[in-house]
């Protein structure tokens, strides 16, 4: 019995060593195959929401903004001493500051969506694009899909990010990102 003891524990972290990696591709893979990419075509929302903390992300929203994407935008996750001026160093044009909501609560995905749920059940918004980065995207959807009301529809765009690489999502500082992911979800 002793002697196929490191054998059955070869076997079972090979055995386990594999499940995770087949979970893992099929993590990425269905992540890359249903995260939409940024677009400029769309209908309008009543919110377009962003997911601070990767570069991209504030820009993005503010695009979309500018577009009418959106009626206004929330800006989850920002640090607790931020305030216009410090995100927007060079200012905004005229009007665009009664449009921007602050949300300075949440420390993490789950925190953005039960912070961002409370503004828009305060303000009875019934739709938002969802901004974050694009390796983000899926568990950041997963999160906000289990959290918002769901009389509140969701539209995603994902954001690529200048620290990551959409095509090559094993290679190098991306695989230690997408495991992050992986790991968190």
């Amino acid at each position: 019995m002793k002697k196929y003891l490191p054998i059955c524990i070869i076997a079972t972290a090979l055995l386990a060593t594999g499940l995770f990696s087949l979970v893992f591709y099929d993590f990425l893979a269905v992540k890359a195959a249903h995260v939409p990419r940024a677009k400029r075509a769309g209908g309008r929302v009543e919110a377009i929401v962003v997911l601070t903390g990767g570069r991209g992300r504030i820009k993005e929203g503010m695009r979309l903004l500018a577009e009418q994407r959106g009626g206004v935008l929330i800006l989850s996750g920002v640090n607790a001493r931020a305030d216009l001026k410090s995100i927007f160093p060079g200012g905004l044009a005229r009007g665009l500051p009664e449009r921007i909501i602050l949300e300075k609560k949440s420390k993490n995905t789950y925190e953005n969506a039960v912070e961002v749920e409370k503004i828009l059940l305060t303000r009875g918004y019934g739709s938002i694009i969802l901004v974050t980065s694009h390796y983000h995207m899926k568990r950041a959807l997963f999160v906000f899909r289990s959290i918002i009301s769901p009389g509140i529809t969701i539209e995603a765009i994902g954001v690529s990010s200048p620290n990551y690489d959409d095509k090559r999502p094993l290679a190098g500082k991306n695989l230690s990102i997408n495991i992050s992911e992986f790991m968190k979800f």
